[in-house]
C-alpha cells in the first residue's frame, strides 16, 4: 500500500515512517506541507492508496487538503486518516465533512494506530478487487450486451457529490471519535425506503445507482437548515447524524419536506416510469451518558425503529399536478407517488 503522510513536524514524520515501514508491503512518502503534498500528487507516476494528514499546519490546513484530495476523481474513495492533537467536535465535524475516513488523536496509541492502518489496508484491497471485478463485467457487457451487475442490496454505498454525505465506515468512525459528552449531544436518525426490494428488482445497476443519488439529494435538500452528516448504509437505510437539540425538529422536517423533495427529483426506472417510493422516518436514537450505549448500538436502535415504522407505514403520498403544486393523495389513488411513514 502506498501511503502519503503530511505533517509540518519532521519528528512526527520520522515516527510515522519508522512505524509504517515495519511492514514490507507499505511504501511511505512524506510531505511537510499541504502545498508540497499537492505537488507530489500532481507529479506522481503511481497513485497513492492511503493518506495520513495533520490538521493544524501553516498555510493550507489538513482539512482543506483533505477536501482537495477528495475532489480528485482517483482519490474519491481512498482512506484519509486525520492525525491531530485536537479533539474538539468542531475539528472532527470539519474533517469528516471534508471527506475524512478516520480521525486519530496525538499522542498516538501505537496498537490502535496499527489497527486503523490495517483497516485502511483491508479497505484498499477490497476496493481493488471490486474494481477488477467491475472491469471484467464491463468487458463482458461490451462482448454480449449484458447489463452491468448490481451490487448486493445489503451492501453500503458511497454516494459522491452530495452535501453532508460520507462513507458508511467514516460515519461510524465520526461518532466513535466524539468524546463521551459530545456523543451525548448527538443523535442518529434512520430513514428507510420501505419498498427498496421492489425498486432494486425493477432497476438496472445504473438506474439503481441514480435512485440512491436522487434519494441522497432529496435528503440533503430537506436537511439544509442544520449541520448534518449522513451515509447510505445499505438495504434502503440512510443514517443521519445531527445535534440532539434539533433532532426532533429534523425528524419533523423529514416527514413534511422529503416527499416534496422526491417529487421534484422524480426518480425513474429505465423505461421512464416513475419509481414508487415508500419512506419511513425513524425516531432519533440517543446515546446514554451513563448507560454506556455503544455507537453501534445507537445506530442499530435507529435502524430498528425505522424498520418497524416501515412495516406499519400509512399510505400518504404526494402528487404533482399540472400547475406544479404538490397535493396530498392516498397511495391507492396513485401507486407511483411517494408515501411516508413515521
Amino acid at each position: 500500500m502506498r501511503i502519503l503522510a503530511v505533517d509540518d513536524d519532521p519528528i512526527i514524520l520520522e515516527i510515522l515512517k519508522e512505524v509504517l515501514s515495519t511492514d514490507a508491503h507499505r511504501q511511505v512518502s512524506v510531505a511537510e506541507s499541504a502545498e508540497e503534498a499537492l505537488s507530489m500528487l500532481a507529479g506522481a507516476d503511481e497513485q497513492f492508496d492511503c493518506f495520513l494528514l495533520d490538521i493544524q499546519m501553516p498555510g493550507m490546513d489538513g482539512v482543506e487538503l483533505c477536501g482537495r484530495i477528495r475532489a480528485m476523481p482517483q482519490y474519491a474513495r481512498s482512506p484519509i486518516l486525520m492525525l491531530t492533537a485536537m479533539s474538539e467536535k468542531s475539528y472532527i465535524d470539519r474533517s469528516f465533512a471534508a471527506g475524512a475516513s478516520d480521525y486519530i488523536t496525538k499522542p498516538f496509541d501505537m496498537v490502535e494506530f496499527e489497527a486503523r492502518i490495517r483497516t485502511a489496508e483491508q479497505i484498499v484491497e477490497e476496493r481493488r478487487r471490486a474494481a477488477e471485478s467491475n472491469l471484467a463485467l464491463m468487458s463482458l457487457k461490451k462482448q454480449d450486451g449484458t447489463e452491468q451487475q448490481r451490487p448486493p442490496l445489503s451492501e453500503p454505498v458511497t454516494v459522491a457529490d452530495v452535501d453532508g454525505m460520507i462513507e458508511p465506515l467514516a460515519f461510524e468512525n465520526y461518532l466513535l471519535q466524539l468524546g463521551r459528552v459530545q456523543q451525548f449531544m448527538s443523535a442518529v436518525i434512520a430513514v428507510k425506503v420501505a419498498n427498496i426490494a421492489g425498486i432494486y428488482q425493477g432497476c438496472s445497476g445504473r438506474s439503481f445507482r441514480f435512485f440512491l443519488e436522487d434519494m441522497s439529494d432529496a435528503l440533503a435538500d430537506s436537511l439544509r437548515r442544520w449541520p448534518f452528516l449522513m451515509c447510505c448504509f445499505g438495504n434502503g437505510i440512510f443514517l443521519i447524524s445531527v445535534d440532539r437539540r434539533v433532532a426532533e425538529a429534523v425528524q419533523e422536517e423529514l416527514r413534511t419536506s422529503l416527499p416534496a423533495a422526491l417529487s421534484e427529483i422524480s426518480p425513474m426506472f429505465d423505461d421512464g416510469t416513475p419509481i414508487p417510493i415508500d419512506i419511513a422516518v425513524g425516531s432519533p436514537s440517543y446515546p446514554g451518558l451513563f448507560k454506556g450505549r455503544s455507537v453501534a448500538a445507537m445506530i442499530q436502535v435507529a435502524i430498528d425503529d425505522a424498520e418497524l415504522k416501515a412495516m406499519h407505514r400509512p399510505r400518504l403520498a404526494t402528487k404533482k399536478p399540472l400547475g406544479g403544486a404538490v397535493r396530498a393523495q392516498t397511495q391507492e389513488e396513485r401507486p407511483d407517488a411517494t408515501a411516508i411513514a413515521w
